[in-house]
């Protein structure tokens, strides 16, 4: 089951529509990028000018802009971190118009410099990273998803959920499995559980691998001779951001799934 819910978050299309009518579709609600840019601009950049004390020619938004932070900086469904992110900017901003008012006042001219009016700043991406930091997401993921030995699970944490990237890959060897990436005990056994389903299962791993469910589909792979032997290869199952601790019981079918995508290789 959870292999096939897997198969539904990738690509809810390709499922028959016969079989969609008879399954529960859960819908997780939430604003577009697109619809994130426009509450920015048409109400929480002009909240936060306000609240700040700055003027609405003082700084600029530029969509893209808008865009970077919300795909770079935010994560929840809704707008909440984007107003935090927006504020940050426009405070750093309000500083900088504070720093250009007192260096005016301290020139001698100042009769003739207090009429130059505070430049326009354009926030751009780079303007964005120097006042944010580093960005917090990786977007990296969703352009490997299609990658073999890649998959894609989420993750429990006391401070909400996250997305979990799982990599496999596998080279020749001896049957040597190791595992990488800060993981605890009970994701090790995940690993390990994962390995011996496959093990046990190779017709079906056969069909998951290569994208073929029909009815008559077992009788094919019977038929199919295939050298499927984990002694003649060595598994590395490796977790991103190794600094971060990882552990828990929901990560299985995560591993299994980017092992299935890596052994394919293997009929």
């Amino acid at each position: 089951m959870g292999i096939l819910i897997s198969l539904i978050v990738n690509s809810l299309e390709t499922i028959p529509l016969p079989l969609l009518d008879r399954m529960e579709v859960i819908s997780l609600s939430g604003y577009t990028i697109y619809e994130k840019t426009k509450i920015a601009q048409d109400y929480l950049v002009p909240k936060q000018i306000e609240e700040n004390g700055i003027e609405k020619n003082h700084l600029r938004f530029p969509t893209e802009t808008l865009e970077f932070i919300i795909s770079n900086y935010t994560s929840e469904p809704g707008v909440r971190n984007l107003e935090r992110m927006v504020g940050t900017i426009c405070r750093r901003v309000a500083f900088d118009y504070l720093k250009f008012q007192k260096g005016a006042v301290e020139l001698e001219n100042f009769n003739t410099i207090g009429c130059v009016h505070f430049p326009t700043i354009e926030v751009t991406q780079e303007f964005v990273e120097e006042v944010l930091g580093p960005k917090t997401n990786d977007n990296e993921i969703g352009q490997r998803i299609d990658q073999p030995g890649i998959a894609i699970g989420l993750a429990w944490t006391s401070v909400g959920g996250r997305v979990l990237l799982i990599e496999a890959a596998k080279s020749l060897g001896t049957g040597k499995i190791e595992i990488t990436g800060h993981l605890g005990e009970v994701m090790k056994e995940s690993v390990m559980t994962a390995i011996g389903w496959i093990k046990a299962h190779p017709e079906l791993v056969y069909l998951l691998a290569n994208g073929n469910l029909s009815k008559n589909s077992s009788d094919t792979v019977k038929a199919i001779k295939y050298d499927f032997s984990f002694d003649k290869y060595d598994i590395h199952v490796h977790c991103p951001a190794a600094a971060i601790p990882k552990d828990g019981p929901s990560a299985g079918i995560t591993i299994a799934m980017a092992l299935v995508k890596e052994v394919k290789k293997m009929f």
